[in-house]
Parts: C-alpha cells; sequence; structure tokens
C-alpha cells in the first residue's frame, strides 16, 4: 500500500502541492517558478497549466506571461489554458497573441482553443480578427464543433459584428442547442431589433428547446421595448411553472417588463418576489411609477429606497425629480434638487438633471430659480 503523501516525495507531486495548497503570493509563484526551471519541468503540461492557473487566480498574470515566454515550443494544452486565463480575465490583446504565437511555431490549435479565444475578441469588438479566425477555423475542419460555432455566432452578435452574417450561420447549424438560440435573441435584443427578438423566441420554442435564463432576460428586455405585455406574461408564468427563483437579473427585467406595459400592480408584485434587489430593481419601480404619472407614489418609494440603504443614482434622481415636475409637487423637488447639490446622494449634478428631454426635471429646477451650471 502506497504511503500516505508519498506522491510528494517526487518533484513533481510536491510542486503540485505548492501549487494547490501553500501558493499564497508574489514569493511563493517565484520559487515554484524557479523550481520549475530548475528541475527542467516547465514544459509538464499540468503543471505549467496549473502555474498559469495559480497566477490568474492570484492577480499575478504577468507573470503567467513571463513564464509562457520561455516556454521553447508549449504544448496546445498550455497555450489553451493561457488563453482561457486571459479571456475570462477580459485581457483582449493577450489571447490573440497566443493564438499568433501557435501559428508561427506551428502548434495546431484544437476545438478548446477557439471559444476563448473567440469569446475575448467578441468582448473587445475584435471583429476584423474575429473574421481571420473564422476563416482558419474553416480552413483546419472545427465548424462542426457546435462550441466552436456558438462563438462564432457570439462574435457576429457582438458589438461591431454583423447580424445578417449571424443569422446566415445560425441557419447553417445543423443541430442547434439552446447557447445558439440565446446568441442570436440576444444579438437581436442589443441592435434593438425587437421584432426579431421575439419572433426568433417563437421560433426557438417550435423547436422544443427550453429557453434559459439568459434567453428570458434578454426576451423581457423586447417585450418592455415594445410593450409586449401578452410574450412577458408567458415568460413570468413559464419561470413560475419551473419555479425558478427571480434573482436580480431575471427579476428586475421582469420587473421592467410589467412597469413599462403600465402593469404597475403586476410590477410591484414581481418586486417583492425578487430576493435580492439591486438599485436597478428599485429604479425600474420608480421610472415604472413616474411613466404612470404617480408622483406621490414615486417620492414613497424613493423615501422607501432610502430607508432600505439602497443607494440612489443618476437615474433615479432624474425620475424622481421628473415625477415632481409633473405632478406639481414643486417643494418636494426643490427638497430632493437642493439635497442633490449639497451632495447628500454622493453624486454630483450633471446635465440629464437640468436638461429637458421626455422625462426630466427642468420644470422644477426653474421653479426653485436654480441657474443651470454645467457639471
Amino acid at each position: 500500500m502506497t504511503p500516505p503523501f508519498a506522491q510528494l516525495r517526487t518533484p513533481i507531486g510536491h510542486i503540485l502541492h505548492v501549487l494547490t495548497a501553500r501558493c499564497a503570493g508574489p514569493n511563493h509563484v517565484r520559487q515554484v517558478q524557479a523550481r520549475l526551471v530548475v528541475l527542467d519541468l516547465s514544459c509538464n503540461t499540468t503543471l505549467a497549466s496549473r502555474f498559469i492557473n495559480v497566477c490568474h487566480s492570484l492577480g499575478l498574470s504577468h507573470l503567467a506571461l513571463r513564464f509562457f515566454a520561455h516556454l521553447p515550443r508549449p504544448h496546445v494544452f498550455i497555450c489553451n489554458t493561457l488563453i482561457r486565463a486571459f479571456s475570462l480575465a477580459r485581457t483582449p490583446r493577450v489571447p490573440f497573441s497566443v493564438y499568433a504565437h501557435m501559428r508561427k511555431n506551428s502548434i495546431h490549435p484544437n476545438n478548446f482553443t477557439f471559444p476563448f479565444l473567440l469569446k475575448s475578441l467578441a468582448d473587445s469588438g475584435e471583429f476584423r480578427r474575429g473574421l481571420c479566425v473564422h476563416t482558419h477555423v474553416v480552413k483546419i475542419s472545427h465548424l462542426e464543433d457546435i462550441f466552436v460555432r456558438n462563438s462564432l455566432l457570439n462574435l457576429y452578435a457582438s458589438r461591431g459584428g454583423d447580424m445578417a452574417l449571424c443569422r446566415q450561420m445560425f441557419d447553417e447549424i445543423p443541430h442547434r442547442d439552446v447557447v445558439s438560440w440565446t446568441v442570436l435573441i440576444t444579438g437581436y435584443r442589443k441592435v434593438r431589433r425587437f421584432g426579431d427578438v421575439l419572433m426568433a423566441f417563437e421560433q426557438m420554442l417550435l423547436s422544443k428547446l427550453d429557453p434559459n435564463r439568459v434567453t428570458m432576460v434578454n426576451v423581457l428586455a423586447a417585450c418592455s421595448s415594445v410593450r409586449e405585455v401578452g410574450m412577458g406574461m408567458w415568460v413570468h408564468d413559464f419561470v413560475r411553472r419551473r419555479c425558478w427563483e427571480l434573482d436580480v437579473t431575471l427579476g428586475t427585467a421582469l420587473v421592467n417588463m410589467y412597469m413599462r406595459c403600465g402593469r404597475v400592480d403586476e410590477g410591484l408584485k414581481a418586486f417583492h418576489s425578487v430576493k435580492e434587489k439591486s438599485a436597478l430593481t428599485w429604479n425600474m419601480v420608480i421610472k415604472g411609477l413616474a411613466l404612470a404619472k404617480n408622483g406621490d407614489e414615486v417620492v414613497s418609494w424613493f423615501n422607501k429606497m432610502q430607508r432600505e440603504g439602497v443607494k440612489v443614482d443618476e437615474e433615479t434622481l432624474v425620475a424622481v425629480l421628473s415625477a415632481c415636475s409633473q405632478s406639481g409637487l414643486i417643494e418636494k423637488g426643490r427638497e430632493i434638487f437642493s439635497a442633490l447639490l449639497n451632495g447628500e446622494f454622493g453624486i454630483s449634478a450633471g446635465i440629464k438633471h437640468y436638461e429637458f428631454d421626455r422625462m426630466t426635471p427642468t420644470t422644477v429646477m426653474m421653479s426653485v430659480g436654480v441657474a443651470y451650471e454645467p457639471s
């Protein structure tokens, strides 16, 4: 029988133990790196990948890069680990640089290389580079992998992308999954093609695939924008039937849908069902009540928000001041605006608090005799 921790007597076992249990800062990381070099273990895929992940988790990505730069010809697994770490850290240039290094040194990427590489390009809006990667994907026959396809879809649906190409690629996927549909729906929502969002969602349901939370958040956003309360209520019913908890993202989207569609009572019920509310959740209620021209309720909810210790933001104050203006609550508007100018909300008065747009408090500002001083 192998004695306990006998594996730690080997260099690899010892270093793995240090990396997983004891590595807690830059000094430890540098000691491990030196040990890897002395024992000529830098190219060991398990150790190198673990080392890169530890550097990433400790916020020492520069040490991971320095380590990688000294590897003569790293294994694709090590390259993939570095690409993944930096794509999650939203450091867009590094993943593509690693990919370029792989091509230059004839290190062949695999189907695990492309999803995180394409994610980093989508997040940073590097559409042209994404097209180059797409060409390479086709050339080395990795397009059949659903994860690679979905990553390409996400690239085309991202900012700076092309929804026509996204739709074309989507239509060419033989077996779409929930991620494929959700990426398409999200892309349409980003470019404000709300009718296409709802149409794609209906097509998804006809394909017998169940949506996920991200799908539903985007569909609710579309329902809010086009005042499609019927579809929004269907989504709410689906959430209830599946016993989904209303987290802050889904719950806020649901509150916003009801409030913007004029269903204030349903919106307030949804608000109370949200387990953990953010300032945005509160703002959806306040803005919805302002749309309904219910100034007293807006002020009441604004006061309640402050009592709950939720930090108000610019959008909160614009909605509240607008409601005061439209409802004739001039004294309350004066009080809130004075508090804003005195710094009681921790926000500097900006142009949104002065200018007259669809829902801004200009009339209150004029009534209290405050001069316009752009911030």
